[in-house]
């Protein structure tokens, strides 16, 4: 038989003890225990562990599965969204990809100055959305300016529906 140090000692022990406490709390509890169980793939059938704080290990003076705010709902599926309004009146805020779509759809394009100034993002994040709206299939021509000193000027050429 292999020696084993005393911390694995100490953890094995201690597991033990654990197991012996969860049998004690669950026959405190009136759920008949098998005497040949070692526990290992035994599961107790039919228990409320709400009303056992001892197993729950709940705060004292906590109600398990309560709001932690007084006088709100708990957060369980039947109450999810219950305080949202049902109106539809506001409509869904544009997103910024949105936004550059916008822009770079107009006939004239858009220079990188006016995309980041609607958009509020530094000009390698600009470029990262434009990039990433290439992959979305979307052509964008970068085209030279012809008189303006403002830099290039980007603009959609045809979207995804018209890939090839």
């Amino acid at each position: 038989m292999p020696r084993i140090g005393p911390a694995v000692a100490a953890k094995e022990e201690d597991k033990k003890n654990k197991r012996q406490d969860v049998l004690d709390r669950l026959e405190r509890m009136g759920v008949p225990i098998p005497k040949d169980s070692k526990l290992r793939n035994w599961r107790p059938s039919g228990l409320d562990f709400a009303r056992d704080t001892s197993v729950t290990g709940s705060k004292p003076g906590r109600t398990p599965g309560a709001s932690r705010y007084q006088g709100q709902p708990s957060s369980g599926p039947e109450n999810r969204g219950a305080n949202m309004s049902k109106s539809t009146s506001t409509p869904p805020r544009e997103t910024k990809t949105a936004i550059l779509r916008k822009l770079l759809s107009r006939k004239a394009g858009a220079d990188l100055d006016a995309l980041q100034s609607a958009t509020g993002w530094q000009p390698h994040s600009v470029r990262a959305a434009m990039s990433g709206l290439r992959k979305a299939g979307y052509t964008i021509d970068r085209a030279d300016p012809a008189k303006t000193s403002s830099g290039a000027v980007y603009r959609i050429t045809s979207g995804p529906e018209s890939a090839t």
